[in-house]
């Protein structure tokens, strides 16, 4: 990728939502439940 060229907005609007569910996640499920897999996804 050129330095000039703009990325793509979607690409912005997947890496936003893959940092926002986690934390939601946590907010929905109660204490105990394993959201780990919600967390490896936004690492992967």
């Amino acid at each position: 990728m050129n330095f000039e060229e703009k990325a793509e907005p979607w690409l912005y609007a997947l890496l936003g939502i893959l940092t926002v569910v986690p934390f939601i996640s946590d907010l929905i499920f109660p204490l105990g439940t394993a959201i780990w897999v919600v967390y490896l996804l936004a690492v992967v």
